[in-house]
């Protein structure tokens, strides 16, 4: 008996002893412990660093921890890309990115990274437009006088766009397919150079997203010609669309969503996603989104966003075939 009570006296302790010694391990099951990075593909200043820094506000007051926005800009956002898809699918790396994501699988030939099977979706976060715009000091007065001139200059006037494989880049390829013209692209790192240009005068034509370029339409800094989707922006109802103008069932749109490096944990993935779709859904997001020409909008699972970005993927490969789209 006497031995028997002193090994179950060596049992606890030896017990309460590796216990004391485990504080790291209980403290990593406590997600989140620390500061969560989300990697954004672009430079600040567009519309996709402008939803993340919303979206870090609220998801900081939300989750209760510190969150960091880290700029990857260029690269047509591989580097952002592969950067978020080797980070370690532990919670605390996610990314925000735009459509993009998808536009890269079907016109980048050699990606080192599958944009499906690589990432753990978590949700959508908003969608937007993108509007053709000229320098106020342009004579083009509307998208008609703009495409008479590119068919009597073929391939010599030039449109930016904020980086190759953006909306922006596919809605222009697109309008040169639909009207029969051919422009010279100059991709930019972001949306935020890109309107420095336009503003300057350097670049004729840009094609941008709502976000950035609206309160340079409203107060004259920047002439819109038409937005890309169909029917007309509710934020810009004034503009028309480019369907209306002449080029029928032009509608080319973009995404925000929030994604995560393969192998998230089931639990940490359930937990953004609430976290993530419940500031969604809020007013104050969507307020604030508004503000930027965008309509905010979550998925109802992390299987409907990655059924969503599938869809996506093959409209964009089929975009693709018909405007001929390839990378310069």
């Amino acid at each position: 008996m006497v031995g028997g009570f002193r090994l179950h006296v060596l049992m606890c302790l030896t017990s309460a002893l590796v216990t004391a010694g485990m504080p790291s391990v209980a403290q990593e099951a406590r997600w989140p412990s620390k500061p969560i990075r989300i990697i954004v593909p672009y430079a600040p200043g567009g519309a996709v660093d402008a939803t993340a820094r919303i979206l870090q506000e609220q998801l900081a007051e939300e989750l209760g921890q510190t969150i960091i926005v880290e700029n990857k800009a260029g690269g047509a956002t591989i580097p952002a890309s592969e950067a978020l898809v080797r980070s370690s699918p532990d919670g605390y790396t996610i990314g925000v990115f735009g459509s993009a994501w998808a536009a890269n699988a079907s016109i980048q030939k050699n990606l080192t990274f599958d944009p499906i099977k690589d990432i753990t979706p978590i949700s959508q976060l908003a969608n937007s437009t993108t509007l053709l715009l000229v320098h106020p000091s342009s004579p083009y007065q509307t998208m008609a006088q703009l495409i008479a001139a590119a068919k009597a200059k073929p391939g010599e006037l030039s449109y930016a766009s904020t980086g190759v494989g953006t909306a922006q880049h596919f809605a222009a390829e697109l309008f040169q397919h639909r009207a029969g013209i051919k422009m010279i692209h100059v991709p930019y790192r972001g949306a935020g150079p890109a309107v420095t240009d336009a503003l300057g005068g350097q670049i004729p034509i840009s094609f941008i997203g709502t976000g950035p370029t609206k309160p340079l339409v409203d107060t004259g800094k920047l002439r819109a010609l038409a937005v890309t989707t169909d029917p007309r922006s509710k934020i810009l109802p004034n503009v028309p669309t480019i369907a209306e103008q002449g080029l029928k069932d032009f509608n080319h749109g973009e995404w925000f969503c929030v994604i995560a490096p393969a192998g998230l944990q089931a639990n940490i993935t359930s937990a953004l996603h609430a976290a993530v779709t419940k500031i969604v859904r809020s007013p104050r997001f969507s307020e604030r989104v508004a503000a930027l020409g965008a309509e905010a909008q979550a998925s109802n699972t992390p299987d409907d966003f990655k059924k969503f970005v599938i869809s996506e993927i093959e409209r964009l490969r089929q975009l693709v075939q018909e405007a001929k789209i390839e990378i310069q």
